[in-house]
C-alpha cells in the first residue's frame, strides 16, 4: 500500500495515517497500535502507529537484513507483542550427509 488510512466510525470519515509504503499491517491486542513494514524504499523498518495520536515511530532499521518470504517478505507481531521477521539465513546452503544403516 502507497497510503495507510484509517476508518473513523464515530465521524464516518476516513483519515491518512501514513503516506509511505506500508506492508502487512499488524495490531496490537489493545488496539492502540498498528504495526507495519516498509519494506521498499531507501530505509525499509518496522514503523508504529499511535492510532489516538497519529504519530509514526521507526521501531527496528532492516536496510542490511536479509529478507525472506513466499510473496515478498513478512512481518507480523508475536503474542506478546514485539515485533517478528522472517529472515533469509542462507537457505541455498547444500550439505552432504553420510549415512550407515545396517
Amino acid at each position: 500500500m502507497k497510503h495507510l488510512k484509517l476508518f473513523d466510525f464515530e465521524t464516518q470519515r476516513w483519515r491518512n495515517a501514513a503516506d509511505m509504503n506500508t506492508n502487512y499491517p499488524a495490531w496490537t491486542s489493545d488496539s492502540r497500535y498498528l504495526y507495519f513494514d516498509t519494506m521498499f524504499g531507501a530505509e525499509p523498518a518496522i514503523v508504529r502507529l499511535d492510532i489516538q495520536t497519529g504519530s509514526l515511530q521507526n521501531v527496528v532499521g532492516l536496510k542490511d537484513v536479509g529478507r525472506a518470504g513466499n510473496f515478498g517478505v513478512w512481518s507480523g507481531l508475536a503474542p506478546d507483542g514485539s515485533p517478528l521477521i522472517l529472515r533469509d539465513v542462507g537457505k541455498q546452503e547444500i550439505y552432504a550427509l553420510e549415512v550407515a544403516l545396517p
